[in-house]
C-alpha cells in the first residue's frame, strides 16, 4: 500500500527521447526535411505513449492508496468474491460434522492467499474501469509483501507517418508495484489455530471456550470467528485489520446434491 513505481522513470524517458534523436541523426539517409519530420513524430508518439501509461498508473495509484483492499480481503476469509461461500456475513472454511464423504474443508493456504488476493485486487480495482487488463503477482517478503501489477496489453502509438503510411509504433507496458505492510505468516498462523480448534472440538461449545484465544460465536452449528486485530502501517496512517471466517458443522450429503466446492 505504500507508493507506486512505474516502469518508466523520468530519467529513462528523457534518455529514450535523446536516443531516438541520435539514432535518427546517425542512421537516417532521408533528406533533411523528412528527418526533421520523422524526429518530431517519433518524439510525439513516445510522449503520447508515456502520458497514456502515466495516466493508467495514476488511476491505479488512486485506486489502491488509502483503500481497504487488504482489510476487505481478510474479512472475506482470504478468498476472492468469486470463491466465497458465505453464511451470516462470514466466509465458510469448512462444512460438515464428521470426517468422510459428508465433510469438506477449504482452508486458505500460502498459495491461495497469493492467487486469491491477486484476483480480489482485479475485481476491486478494475471492475468499473477500462483498465481491466492487469494480472497481479504476489511476492512475499519478511514482514510485508509486494504486489506487482502486470499489464496484459501494451500501449501503442503509431510513428513515422509518411503520406498516411504507418512505418512503425512505440509500445510500453505500464506495470505497477505496491508494497503491503502485512505479514502473510500471521494469516497462516491463525488458519492453523482455527484448524486445531475445529479438529479438537468440532461443535462442542465448552471445548471452544476452553481452547480458543480469539473471538468466536456460535449460532446452532455455525461457528463464526475473528482473529485478534492487527495494526498495520499504510500510506494513510495506521489501520486495524482482522481475519473473519466460519465453519458450519451441519451434516450434508454431497451425493444428494449438497455442494461445498473449494
Amino acid at each position: 500500500m505504500v507508493g507506486k513505481k512505474g516502469l518508466f522513470t523520468l530519467y529513462v524517458f528523457i534518455y529514450t527521447i535523446l536516443s531516438i534523436g541520435v539514432a535518427l541523426f546517425l542512421f537516417s539517409e532521408v533528406q533533411d526535411n523528412v528527418l526533421i519530420k520523422s524526429l518530431g513524430e517519433s518524439q510525439l508518439a513516445l510522449i503520447e505513449s508515456y502520458e497514456t501509461g502515466e495516466n493508467k498508473l495514476f488511476y491505479l495509484d488512486r485506486q489502491y492508496v488509502g483503500k481497504n483492499h487488504l482489510s476487505n480481503f481478510l474479512e472475506s476469509g482470504g478468498f476472492s468474491y468469486n470463491s466465497l461461500k458465505v453464511e451470516e456475513g462470514y466466509t465458510l472454511w469448512a462444512r460438515g460434522l464428521n470426517y468422510g464423504a459428508d465433510y469438506s474443508e477449504c482452508y486458505p493456504t500460502y498459495s491461495t492467499f497469493k492467487s486469491e488476493f491477486g484476483i480480489f485486487l482485479w475485481s476491486e480495482i478494475h471492475k468499473n474501469s477500462d483498465s481491466s487488463y492487469y494480472d497481479y503477482e504476489i511476492t512475499d517478503l519478511d514482514s510485508s509483501f509486494e504486489v506487482i501489477g502486470i499489464s496484459r496489453n501494451s500501449i501503442d502509438s503509431i510513428i513515422l507517418k509518411n503520406d498516411s503510411v504507418n512505418i512503425g509504433t512505440y509500445s510500453i507496458r505500464p506495470n505497477v508495484k505496491f508494497s503491503v505492510q502485512y505479514d502473510i505468516d500471521s494469516f497462516l498462523e491463525f488458519v492453523e489455530e482455527v484448524k486445531f480448534i475445529v479438529d479438537e472440538c468440532r461443535n462442542n461449545e465448552v471445548c471452544w471456550g476452553s481452547n480458543a484465544d480469539f473471538w468466536w460465536e456460535s449460532n446452532g452449528n455455525l461457528f463464526m470467528f475473528e482473529s485478534i486485530p492487527q495494526i498495520i502501517n499504510t500510506e494513510k496512517g495506521k489501520k486495524e485489520v482482522k481475519i473473519k471466517a466460519a465453519v458450519n458443522f451441519d451434516e450434508f450429503n454431497p451425493l444428494q446434491g449438497d455442494i461445498f466446492p473449494c
